[in-house]
């Protein structure tokens, strides 16, 4: 007698131990579908609390309890107490149960399969122990105990008798007889089985001819002595062509016992030949995602080629990933295969939104806990998901879904979805486990891909030139410290080919300060992961380093390390990638010199807004100042000794004007009559002004283009402008000698180069007229650079006025900019640039129109909100003969000129005063009468309002404070001018 035991670890069972696999459950199942039984088997599985995907996993194992609740809910819906011994002798013939029927075709004889039970059973149950034995002929006896822990139901016992019973058939086509004498359901302590079995039909039948042919022989040798030989020869022929026909019929039942099990063991080595197809097709799918993941930087294209990987390797013949938006609240299309046209641009234009707190939609969930989705008829369900989806489905006309989430590092990143339409084929379970181990290789792929394009849109906004950078990649030895590998990239970062560089050590390669560090880094990595602190496998760290480069210089690079491990996990080499940082820190100088020269713009504008509104205030404060003592002069005697008087404090208060004037200078505010200049000539013209005194010491150095190209600018204010810059630059040699070089001509500028400059930051590209002024005085620091067009600053002496923030306002007001360039002990270098487009030599001049005295009196509507700037001006006009209307706002001026409009020749108007200011009351005046004669007066200058009158232009404009003569030729010039076109 033979015997064995199957015996496997099973310490610690208890309720919630997996136990029994899937496949002792789906035997039930296969059992009720085949037979066609009154089974919700939908219902029946949420009774017990079974998913479909867990039944179809045959991996998966479940509880006594699930088992037990799941016997139960099937007696409930179907009240056979036998159901569980019929399963057992159904379950040979399901596909469930192939391994009993592989290991019955291989053994050829029921002893064999018998004997090897206890590790065919071990597959379906951790809960027993079992020895089988061969106890005779055709007779098998089959031994199982419960573990410590383990407690099952009597069904079980009733399964396991018809699945002895129906294991004999499998080889000789008739049920073994299984007597069981002892059962632990009945208080023993083991359940023993003893099966007996038939031999095989041809077995039985060439038994028979046998005995025939022995029965022949003695019979023959009996009647020999008895017969005539033809009666005896007779007799022995009818008994031999009985045999023969018996081992016919025996050969035949052999022959079709032999066809059936060449047909079975055919099926299971195509079963075979297929499932080593399917795992190759699987094993090149997983090795394609993975080079994918590696090789790939951007999300599309890794997508695709995903896609293309499953389209060809597995049975899916339509599929999408669809990608969680940044916020991971958005669903949209990432890449598909398998669609006509119409269906991708439908698909492209889904956008679904996830709402993470509906934990009805099926979707949401599977983000949430990462389990799959398998949806069948799902176009005859009603679905707990979103209305986009819903509406995607059906107009795809998808009958079969199975979604796969994405999650990396338990963050949703998309989803996995296909189906198996027009292909005739179902997926399984082992699809389904295919598609969920691809997926975390998918999501890191992903993730890889989105962080690459994050770290290079990064780089973008730092160095202008990194997207034809080359890294350099290079190995170290963690023992020897020399170099083992060194990419070709070398060559254009440091100037060494890998040939040279290779085997020199950290030393050589690196400055020491960085040496130092890379050690000291290897050291604490290696006690890392020694301590088990850290996974070098998922390890990275980035750091800032100098190398040398070959001609001796230092390059600053940025280096990701990372490590490879040896058997013992500990690192044997050093992974590095190098960046060269120069341009970066380059980009970073020039891009912090370009915001100081922004913030010095905005605080140039800022300032000049100050100073145009106290001028405008300060010019109406002097209009009735220098108005009062000009009407005072001229009602005194020429000899009274008070005009002397009146004289100092009207030159007093002229000076505070031109202090006023050349606040609006600094603004860019006062340019005057424009005409073609040349620089080249302003310049030896203001050089010629220079006394001996001032230039001594000095040595002037001229550089001045002939022809020069001209500048539409203020002439008096382009040598105010170059004296300012040669009177700077001969102070900054501070009377210790030294040299001033001045040079003018015209030069291309960029977009680079005037983002450097002062003032206007929307200066377009083109050519430039300019004026350098280079001195190799003492230079200038940060701090002074930054203050060198503040008003009233200096390094001189105190009382300097504006000076340079003066210069500053010529440039903005003729439009163009002004770069400056100074370090301590090393002079300053100021450059004015001027567009010249469009400047031609000569331009045509209207002079004023020639007064025409009349013996009537005009008739002018002064309007002004300030009551004393009203009476100045009262004054000034009845002493030039006019006649005075007044209006103290808008709507006083609208109501006098309607009812005088006809006798009216001129209107004064101040454009600044409360609720209707002069620009409104000016068109309305022109709605009354088209033709009215309207001067603007202001403290603002004309430069400040002009682009306020794009619709409606003055006929004249006149500045406050103005005197008596200015005002008198104003008023001739407009009323000449209305008289000329009438």
């Amino acid at each position: 007698m033979t015997e064995t035991t199957s015996t496997s670890d099973a310490s610690g069972i208890n309720d919630k131990t997996p136990l029994y696999s899937s496949g002792a459950i789906k035997n039930y199942i296969h059992y009720i579908e085949s037979r066609k039984l009154d089974v919700d088997v939908d219902d029946l599985l949420s009774c017990s609390g079974i998913s479909r995907f867990d039944l179809n996993d045959e991996g998966h194992f479940f509880t006594q309890k699930q088992f037990s609740t799941f016997y139960k809910c099937l007696i409930e819906r179907q009240p056979d107490k036998e159901i569980a011994y019929k399963v057992g002798q159904h379950v040979p013939y399901m596909k469930s149960s192939e391994t009993i029927t592989q290991y019955g075709l291989q053994f050829v004889t029921p002893q064999a399969i018998y004997k090897a039970f206890g590790n065919i059973f071990l597959k379906w149950s951790r809960a027993h122990s079992c020895k089988t034995a061969i106890i005779g002929k055709n007779r098998a006896e089959v031994v199982l105990k419960t573990r410590p822990g383990a407690k099952e139901s009597a069904f079980q016992c009733q399964h396991r008798l018809g699945l002895l019973e129906s294991i004999a058939k499998i080889l000789t086509g008739q049920r073994g007889q299984v007597d069981h004498p002892q059962c632990m359901h009945r208080g023993d302590d083991v359940c023993r089985y003893q099966i007996s079995w038939r031999n095989k039909a041809s077995t039985n039948v060439k038994r028979k001819g046998g005995l025939g042919v022995l029965a022949a022989l003695v019979t023959g040798a009996a009647t020999l002595p008895f017969l005539p030989i033809l009666h005896w020869a007779l007799l022995i022929l009818a008994m031999v062509i009985i045999c023969l026909s018996v081992f016919l019929v025996a050969d035949r039942l052999e022959r079709k016992e032999l066809e059936r099990f060449l047909k079975k063991q055919g099926d299971a080595a195509g079963h075979l030949l297929q499932e080593i197809e399917i795992r190759h097709h699987n094993t090149h799918l997983v090795k394609e995602i993975g080079q994918a993941s590696v090789n790939t930087l951007e999300t599309r294209p890794f997508l695709d080629k995903v896609l293309k990987a499953i389209e060809s390797k597995t049975i899916f013949t339509r599929g999408m990933i669809a990608l969680c938006e940044e916020g991971r609240d958005l669903l949209r299309h990432g890449a598909s295969f398998g669609f006509s046209n119409s269906e991708h641009q439908w698909i492209e234009q889904i956008k679904v939104k996830i709402d993470y707190d509906d934990t009805a939609n099926i979707f949401t969930n599977s983000l949430k806990n990462g389990r799959p989705i398998m949806l069948e008829d799902i176009r005859d369900q009603v679905l707990p998901i979103h209305t986009n989806s819903a509406r995607t489905i059906d107009s795809l006309q998808v009958e079969t879904l199975i979604s796969i989430p994405l999650i990396y590092k338990k963050e949703p990143v998309g989803f996995l979805f296909v189906d198996t339409k027009g292909n005739g084929k179902k997926a399984g379970t082992n699809d389904i486990n295919l598609l969920m181990g691809i997926a975390p290789q998918i999501a890191t792929g992903i993730v890889n891909a989105r962080s690459y394009s994050q770290i290079q849109e990064s780089e973008r906004h730092y160095r202008l030139l990194t997207e034809n950078a080359a890294d350099v990649i290079w190995i170290v030895d963690c023992r020897t410290l020399k170099l083992k590998y060194i990419s070709p990239s070398v060559k254009m970062a440091q100037g060494y080919t890998p040939d040279q560089i290779m085997g020199i050590t950290l030393d050589q390669y690196l400055t020491p300060d960085s040496a130092t560090r890379i050690k000291a880094l290897m050291e604490e990595v290696t006690q890392s992961a020694q301590n088990k602190k850290i996974d070098l496998r998922h390890y990275s760290t980035t750091l800032e380093l100098e190398e040398f480069h070959k001609e001796g210089s230092i390059i600053p690079f940025e280096v990701t390390a990372s490590f490879i491990v040896n058997k013992e996990g500990l690192p044997d080499s050093m992974l590095c990638i190098s960046r060269n940082l120069s341009e970066r820190k380059e980009a970073d100088r020039k891009r912090s010199e370009i915001e100081t020269q922004r913030l010095q713009a905005k605080k140039m504008e800022s300032l000049g807004t100050m100073a145009g509104s106290i001028a405008h205030n300060f010019n109406n404060l002097l209009m009735v100042v220098l108005g009062n003592l000009e009407l005072a002069r001229e009602d005194l005697p020429a000899s009274s000794n008070t005009i002397t008087n009146i004289q100092r404090a009207s030159n007093a208060a002229q000076r505070a004007a031109d202090l006023s004037g050349m606040m609006l200078t600094y603004v860019g505010q006062l340019k005057k009559e424009s005409v073609p200049v040349n620089l080249s000539q302003v310049v030896r013209g203001v050089l010629e002004t220079l006394d001996e005194p001032t230039t001594a010491n000095v040595t002037l150095d001229l550089d001045l283009a002939e022809p020069m190209p001209l500048v539409d600018a203020d002439a008096d204010q382009m040598r105010q402008m170059v004296t300012g810059f040669v009177t700077n630059a001969i102070e900054a040699l501070e009377n210790r000698g030294g040299r001033v070089h001045i040079t003018t001509g015209s030069m291309h500028c960029d977009r680079i180069y005037l983002a450097t400059t002062y003032l206007k930051e929307d200066m377009p590209e083109g050519l430039y007229a300019y004026v350098e002024v280079a001195d190799t005085g003492s230079g200038m620091d940060e701090e002074t650079l930054s203050n060198v067009f503040d008003p009233f600053f200096s390094t001189k002496f105190t009382g300097r006025g504006l000076g340079m923030a003066a210069v500053l306002g010529i440039i903005r007001s003729h439009g163009g900019a002004i770069k400056v360039s100074s370090a301590k002990n090393e002079g300053a270098v100021f450059t004015a640039l001027f567009p010249i487009q469009g400047i031609s030599m000569s331009r045509s001049k209207q002079g004023p129109l020639p007064f025409e005295t009349t013996s009537a009196k005009q008739v002018v509507l002064l309007v002004d909100d300030e009551p004393m700037v009203r009476e100045v001006g009262r004054q000034f006009l009845e002493r030039l003969g006019c006649q005075v209307l007044e209006a103290a706002n808008g709507q006083q001026a609208l109501d006098i000129f309607l009812r005088a409009q006809d006798n009216i020749d001129c209107v004064l108007l101040d454009y600044t005063m409360p609720g209707m200011d002069g620009l409104e009351t000016m068109q309305r005046l022109k709605t009354i009468r088209n033709d009215a004669t309207i001067i603007i007066s202001s403290g603002y200058t004309r430069q400040q309002l002009e682009d306020l009158f794009a619709d409606s232009v003055p006929d004249d404009f006149i500045q406050k404070p103005f005197q008596m003569k200015a005002l008198r030729e104003k008023l001739n010039r407009a009323i000449s001018g209305r008289d000329a076109k009438n």
